[in-house]
């Protein structure tokens, strides 16, 4: 073990300061993950509502490495709960033909105390995943450290091999500046969100289920390389915000900016004025009366 530990020191070493990232991470200190740090990924959300914040901040600009040497810094996560009353975006426990479908579950022997990283393969394609007995987190950004790739962005992992065996013993190394901030979430029981700038950018990338109150969490977090508007994926909530583009770019913004005022209204209410506007601004005309959505009001000015 003292030898594994001291390869994988090694080799993250050699990345930290001879690396094409250099002279970014080597001014960054990281730490492997403990029991500790494992524990905060693995307790309870339903006693303790902050963790998602905690775990979310605790993973941004974690790096994992593979038994390849293979290493990727994780610039962008995103937290969902394992169970429905917790997420109604959890990630699906069902069998096909008797048989359980991949599950970023930790096994019994993963090299962390209920914690490890896998693949996951769906229709979209490959997925990194970090999993927790209580939760499940969602890798939607990604550069690899020990070569020249272009980042991988959006809810697809393409620049990272990850097999079975390999997740088995994959480490991950946190950023100690994203522990000390986890750790403050972790004190605050009344915590709703990560940091109080850009939240529309804090809602995950998701599809469905915008009547549902846990799709409104602000569990969304990214690395201090990342964490402004310039470098974070876009979401239906920060499309309109893009600069590029033309004609069908701009017939694109027009309902990512009805769903940014919708999620940005403390009332739960869009003005007449703001949906005879929007209407205006589309192909197609027709009747928009006074619309009031039964969200909750999650984004909160403390």
């Amino acid at each position: 073990m003292n030898v594994q530990r001291t390869t994988w020191k090694s080799n993250r070493l050699s990345i930290l300061y001879y690396g094409p990232c250099h002279k970014f991470l080597s001014k960054r200190l990281c730490v492997e993950l403990e029991d500790g740090t494992s524990q905060i990924l693995n307790d309870d959300w339903t006693l303790l509502p902050q963790m998602r914040y905690a775990c979310s901040q605790l993973l941004a600009g974690a790096i994992t490495m593979n038994s390849k040497k293979q290493a990727i810094i994780i610039n962008t996560v995103e937290m969902c709960g394992r169970s429905r009353s917790k997420d109604v975006h959890r990630e699906n426990f069902v069998n096909i033909k008797g048989v359980p479908i991949p599950s970023s579950l930790p096994p019994v022997d993963s090299k962390y105390c209920n914690t490890w990283a896998t693949l996951l393969t769906d229709s979209d394609g490959k997925k990194l995943v970090i999993g927790s007995k209580e939760m499940d987190a969602l890798v939607t950004s990604s550069l690899r450290l020990d070569t020249m790739l272009g980042a991988s962005v959006g809810g697809t992992t393409i620049n990272f091999d990850l097999n079975d065996d390999s997740a088995m013993t994959t480490a991950i190394f946190l950023n100690t500046d994203s522990i000390q901030k986890a750790s403050i979430l972790v004190k605050n029981p009344q915590a709703n969100k990560i940091n109080r700038f850009n939240l529309l950018h804090r809602f995950r990338q998701l599809r469905t289920k915008f009547q549902y109150p846990s799709t409104c969490l602000l569990c969304r977090s990214s690395s201090v390389f990342t964490d402004d508007i310039r470098s974070r994926p876009y979401s239906v909530y920060t499309f309109a915000d893009y600069d590029g583009g033309g004609i069908m770019i701009l017939r694109l913004k027009l309902p990512h900016s009805f769903s940014a005022r919708l999620a940005s209204n403390t009332k739960s209410i869009l003005p007449k004025e703001f949906t005879e506007a929007f209407r205006d601004k589309g192909e197609r005309t027709h009747t928009v009366e006074r619309s009031n959505f039964t969200r909750p009001s999650l984004i909160k000015t403390d």
